[in-house]
């Protein structure tokens, strides 16, 4: 698993917290080490990538076309 993906799942579990707590249950849960003030960014990122498969999906749906996979 990657961190991006442990920091999605605990944000999907948790919601918004604090990045101390957040990277804490990452190590509990799924055995990585996230350093707090690398959270921001991975938060950032999971956020992206939500918002670009939201894009992709409405395009698709827009125009006809099948979805691709991710």
């Amino acid at each position: 698993m990657t961190m991006l993906e442990a920091v999605r799942r605990a944000l999907a579990e948790l919601g918004e917290v604090s990045n101390e707590e957040l990277a804490a249950y990452v190590k509990r849960t799924f055995g990585l080490t996230v350093r707090p003030n690398f959270v921001p960014v991975l938060k950032a990122a999971v956020r992206d990538k939500e918002n670009l498969e939201a894009w992709r999906r409405r395009a698709a749906e827009a125009d006809g076309s099948p979805q691709s996979p991710s």
